[in-house]
């Protein structure tokens, strides 16, 4: 009885856990800009290279030392490999990956920041609270739609 009590218990967690974090995977555009806007929460679309060590690094270290960012943003990781996300490539043409676009509960471009090191982190969560650009910002037109 004792093991199933323990069982139920564990699974409970899980559950909940999973709940409270706010990572997706490859969904589009709209879809995500629609559940920040929902959730009047920012966003942060991360393409990533399902492949690449540094990718792989990058959502480690997002589910476990900096899993505090899932509580204040939603998380959207997007792997330049699945077709879906294509156009991300084209619009945001990045030079390397990880590379993380913050965006507003409007679905504003605010900042890119490129990495999966500490700073890359402490610079999202800057980006994140004050929904604007931040001094280790990729170079990128702001102003476009």
């Amino acid at each position: 009885m004792r093991i199933i009590l323990i069982i139920m218990a564990i699974v409970c967690l899980g559950g909940c856990d999973k709940k409270n974090t706010s990572i997706y995977h490859n969904i589009i555009f709209k879809e995500i800009c629609d559940i920040a806007r929902d959730k009047y929460l920012p966003f942060c679309i991360v393409l990533i290279d399902s492949s690449q060590h540094l990718s792989q690094e990058y959502y480690s270290r997002l589910q476990t030392r900096y899993k505090f960012l899932t509580q204040q943003a939603i998380y959207n990781m997007a792997d330049i490999n699945v077709s879906v996300n294509e156009w991300y490539i084209k619009w945001l043409c990045p030079v390397t990956t990880p590379l993380t676009c913050v965006f507003s509960p409007e679905g504003d471009l605010v900042d890119l920041i490129p990495g999966a090191t500490r700073e890359t982190f402490l610079y999202s969560k800057e980006a994140i609270n004050n929904l604007g650009p931040t001094d280790f910002h990729w170079p990128n037109y702001f102003h476009r739609n």
